[in-house]
């Protein structure tokens, strides 16, 4: 199984309840059409807990079987399927904060 976490920073001037609609509404699905092959796909979104902005807006979590079903989906990216993808997370991500890592999970409890 290998596993993406992406930490995730909404756009300037969007509401923090405006990018979680977003990101599940409008992202997710277009996502999950687009790139064949996810497992599972998990988004976490931060609490506002103090008057401080979160460091990261979300967490994103995708699983894929194995390497080879994460490449193969990777092509998909580069086809019509995944031609309006980055303009969608344009629309409501800061690209430039965009974080993500490949890791291989670890579940000790």
């Amino acid at each position: 199984m290998i596993k993406t976490v992406e930490l995730v920073k909404k756009k300037h001037g969007i509401t923090l309840d405006e990018f979680s609609r977003y990101w599940k509404e409008i992202w997710a699905p277009l996502f999950l059409r687009a790139v064949p092959g996810v497992r599972r796909y998990v988004q976490n979104v931060s609490l506002k807990l103090s008057d401080k902005e979160p460091a990261y807006d979300g967490i994103a979590e995708v699983w894929w079987d194995d390497l080879q079903t994460f490449q193969e989906s990777g092509q998909h990216l580069q086809s019509e399927a995944g031609d309006e993808l980055p303009t969608i997370l344009n629309a409501f991500l800061e690209l430039r904060q965009l974080v993500i890592v490949f890791v291989e999970e670890r579940v000790i409890k």
